[in-house]
């Protein structure tokens, strides 16, 4: 919808932010999208951005890949690269509450990075960060009843799942091939 900022937060910290910015705006109508899940992290960073930021401090520049999320999906991103940690392979975790900000103002900022984009939503928008569906790992199928453990299961999307998927992806090179 144009002229609508649509945010979902992923800390309190984001939270914070987002209410700030929603009442602090005057142009602009707010949505502020919550999960119910318990998504409370800190940071490491400093520069709390809505439009982008690094969650962890594992190296983007000397990264292989990168992971982007927004709201509860940054912590079962942070998650997922902390497996992969354990077999050596160091990703870099990037929340975007704000993706409509994010791609007007660093719309270019993961310009020739490898990335994987971890999402719940079906939102078209995060095509636009990267140029392969390979990359996007995202619910686009009707979700049926169920606890939220057993609705992840059901659709591959728990953390140790990603996270095989990836390590298989890299092994076989295969994950960023178009």
């Amino acid at each position: 919808m144009p002229n609508l900022n649509v945010i979902r937060p992923a800390s309190s910290e984001e939270l914070y932010l987002t209410w700030f910015e929603a009442l602090s705006s005057t142009s602009t109508p707010t949505v502020i999208i919550l999960s119910r899940e318990v998504c409370d992290f800190k940071t490491h960073n400093k520069d709390i951005l809505l439009s982008g930021y690094r969650v962890n401090e594992i190296d983007f520049d000397n990264s292989k890949l990168c992971i982007v999320s927004s709201g509860s999906d940054v912590t079962r991103a942070l998650k997922v690269s902390a497996i992969c940690k354990k077999y050596d392979v160091n990703i870099p975790v990037f929340s975007i509450a704000n993706l409509g900000d994010f791609l007007e103002k660093n719309g270019k900022f993961f310009l020739n990075k490898n990335i994987i984009i971890i999402e719940m939503s079906n939102d078209s928008l995060w095509y636009k960060i990267s140029a392969s569906n390979k990359r996007v790992i995202q619910i686009n199928k009707y979700i049926h009843p169920g606890t939220h453990e057993e609705i992840e299961k059901d659709l591959e999307f728990q953390p140790e799942q990603i996270a095989t998927k990836i390590l298989k992806g890299l092994q076989d090179e295969t994950l960023f091939v178009d």
